[in-house]
């Protein structure tokens, strides 16, 4: 289920994927006035009221919606909602102070480089702490009427360094989105020198994603039990609360739970 950031030229029910494709469901969403959204039909136009008016819309042409970051929403009191957030990665990581400051520090990221290759997932997954406000939240919102619990991986894959050669002996440092950062001197960085000895100008001499899809993704994610792989039947599992977050980076799931689930 995707969850796209919406865009004037962009309808994202209508351009989103959808439809099975290769044994996968893909269902259209977007994250827009504080919730996660899936209508079953284009609401391109019907956003302009208060995020309760949207979320009628939303329901009321038998769409899903899920309150989202919960940090900046416990005192938001929307009704009718299928579920809300339980779990968010990057409200998770907005407390890792010392953490986000090292990741800032391109010099601490090259010597870091070689535990993050050697263990992605960890590395990832170091910011994981139990949403102790997610879940009292919850909590609290469930007291009034039912909602379903879900995850959000919030995945962006934006957060690296690229190191370039930028003429014979120049390093040129760069951000995950390929902005400049600085220049150092090539010869004088160790783990630069195997990839040294064959680079051309602009080649990548090394390149670190800390927040590829495949380890934001395995982190957490939201299992639906299910009796067919069909958007219909996840949307019954999701109003029905037929779900259930899981870490998968810690443990797989019981056998008999992984042959009927979906991410």
């Amino acid at each position: 289920m995707f969850t796209e950031h919406p865009a004037d030229h962009y309808d994202f029910v209508k351009d989103g994927h959808q439809g099975l494709r290769d044994g996968v469901l893909l269902i259209p969403g977007a994250e827009t006035k504080g919730m996660l959204v899936y209508p079953k039909q284009s609401v391109r136009g019907l956003d302009s009221g208060t995020p309760q008016e949207f979320s009628d819309v939303v329901r009321g042409r038998d769409g899903l919606t899920f309150l989202s970051h919960l940090e900046d929403r416990m005192d938001w009191e929307l009704r009718g909602l299928t579920g809300v957030e339980i779990y968010n990665t990057h409200a998770d990581f907005k407390d890792e102070k010392p953490l986000a400051a090292s990741l800032r520090n391109p010099l601490w990221l090259l010597n870091a480089a070689e535990l993050f290759r050697k263990y992605p997932q960890e590395a990832f997954s170091a910011l994981h702490d139990y949403p102790a406000d997610y879940l009292r939240r919850w909590d609290q919102l469930c007291e009034r009427t039912p909602h379903t619990g879900i995850s959000a991986s919030d995945a962006h894959q934006n957060i690296g360094l690229i190191v370039r050669l930028a003429d014979e002996n120049k390093a040129r440092f760069e951000d995950a989105l390929g902005k400049r950062l600085f220049d150092l001197d090539a010869t004088e960085i160790a783990i630069l020198q195997p990839a040294l000895k064959e680079a051309k100008v602009g080649d990548a001499l090394l390149e670190m994603r800390l927040d590829r899809y495949e380890n934001s993704l395995r982190h957490v994610g939201t299992r639906l039990l299910l009796t067919e792989l069909t958007t219909a039947a996840v949307w019954q599992a999701l109003e029905t609360g037929r779900a259930f977050v899981a870490f998968d980076w810690m443990s797989d799931l019981p056998v008999d739970l992984a042959h009927h689930d979906v991410q």
